[in-house]
């Protein structure tokens, strides 16, 4: 393993960089997020996956912000798959040649989603921060550092027997270092 990453960082360095945004260059790209969740007591042994897939899509409107779109395809425990499209705004600052942070805001809406015995209404707000290494004038690796996110969650039963609407707010705020890392590729235009 330590050989692997000595010759993806080598690697990296050794290739020529710049990265110049500018306002109509276009951003394609992706990430993986995988999590697993082990809960034991005495009594039992609760474990949880989830894997993310997550390809997007923008346009820079500045140099510094960029508009887009992402699909959020997740798995849950091998078996329970959603779909979930999202719009963002991005906002990035050049902090040295090969190196960005930047901060982006997620929105996505679901309405009216079936789920078992009742239909969701979802709408969620995301806050992350990230870093992005620009190994070539086209080629990034980006990660987001933290995430903070609020969702509102209505479920109605459609069963006539049920009555009532459950409605729940959440607010969740994590810091996984490195968490979904991603590789972009920029589109620049041409000036």
């Amino acid at each position: 393993m330590k050989k692997l990453l000595t010759i993806i960082v080598v690697f990296v360095y050794a290739l020529p960089t710049y990265a110049q945004i500018n306002k109509g260059g276009k951003i394609i790209g992706g990430s993986m997020d995988f999590t697993m969740i082990v809960n034991k007591t005495d009594s039992s042994n609760i474990s949880s996956e989830s894997a993310i897939i997550t390809p997007i899509l923008g346009i820079y409107v500045s140099p510094k912000t960029a508009l887009g779109l992402n699909i959020d395809y997740k798995v849950t425990n091998k078996t329970r798959r959603t779909i979930h499209v999202n719009t963002f705004i991005k906002h990035n600052k050049q902090i040295s040649e090969k190196f960005y942070v930047f901060s982006r805001f997620d929105f996505d809406i679901i309405p009216n989603r079936k789920e078992e015995n009742s239909k969701l209404f979802s709408l969620g707000l995301n806050f992350s921060p990230g870093i992005e290494y620009f190994f070539n004038k086209n080629w990034a690796l980006t990660s987001s550092i933290a995430s903070i996110s609020l969702r509102y969650n209505k479920n109605t039963p459609e069963n006539n027997n049920v009555s009532g609407t459950e409605k729940t707010t959440l607010l969740n705020a994590k810091y996984n270092f490195f968490s979904g890392i991603g590789l972009i590729y920029y589109w620049q235009k041409a000036k």
